[in-house]
């Protein structure tokens, strides 16, 4: 028995020992010791607005298309409305949804640093409610087409933006996949200039392209279920984070 309890107590220092290393806290409630990630945050700090980006262990056909095509682990993306609901489009349609963590993965929230008040929030939902009224559909097609933004689509849509802007497209699209969807949202709130419209509206951001692109937001955590860890190598740990910024100045 006293070699088992020193064995166990030099697996619990290396475990210690390694938790910290990968960007993990320690602490304890009651007598139960507990490890969470120094970015978790619990999903009552989100706010209406808020971007989810998912990353899940538990591999559907379209996630795996989507990682392939955009080289990035995160395979979805949705908006949070508020009240405990999100907005997203998955096969087969836009819809309205209560928020949950996937049990073999976990959620990165990006928060925009332009704000979301009560203006936009309505608008959000007038958008929201309209999608699902008029059953805005799923845009496969537009997954398996996916090439990202090319140097010369790039170009394009620059030429765009310096003539004004003044044949953009999207206001009867009925169909979306789940980044393009968050990047319509971003015109319809008024956070994308008309200006930049062309680069939003043409289907060119992936859910791993919303990462560290500030035209979105910042880093704000990750909503993490119990028993599964975020890997050091994540995408969004070595973007600006929104309580780094935020603690040297006033919050936006």
């Amino acid at each position: 028995m006293m070699a088992r309890s020193k064995h166990s107590k030099w697996l619990l220092a290396a475990f210690t020992l390694a938790a910290g290393s990968a960007g993990y806290r320690r602490y304890r409630a009651g007598r139960t010791s507990i490890i969470t990630h120094l970015y978790q945050i619990d999903a009552s700090q989100i706010r209406a607005g808020d971007i989810l980006l998912y990353r899940t262990k538990k591999t559907s056909v379209i996630s795996a298309v989507v990682r392939w095509r955009t080289s990035s682990p995160y395979s979805h993306a949705a908006i949070y409305l508020g009240d405990g609901q999100i907005l997203e489009a998955v096969h087969p349609r836009v819809r309205i949804t209560p928020l949950k963590i996937p049990r073999s993965g976990y959620i990165g929230v990006i928060r925009s640093q332009l704000g979301f008040g009560p203006e936009r929030q309505e608008i959000l939902r007038d958008f929201a409610n309209q999608l699902v009224t008029n059953k805005a559909r799923y845009d496969l097609r537009g997954v398996l087409d996916f090439d990202g933004i090319r140097r010369d689509t790039y170009w394009k849509s620059v030429d765009a933006i310096l003539a004004g802007a003044s044949k953009i497209q999207g206001d009867r699209r009925t169909r979306y996949f789940c980044s393009a969807l968050v990047a319509r949202i971003w015109c319809v709130v008024g956070i994308a200039d008309a200006s930049a419209w062309h680069l939003f509206l043409q289907d060119l951001i992936s859910p791993g392209g919303i990462v560290g692109d500030v035209n979105f937001g910042w880093f704000l955590g990750y909503l993490v279920p119990p028993g599964m860890t975020v890997p050091d190598g994540d995408p969004l740990q070595r973007v600006t984070g929104w309580k780094d910024v935020v603690a040297v100045g006033p919050a936006p």
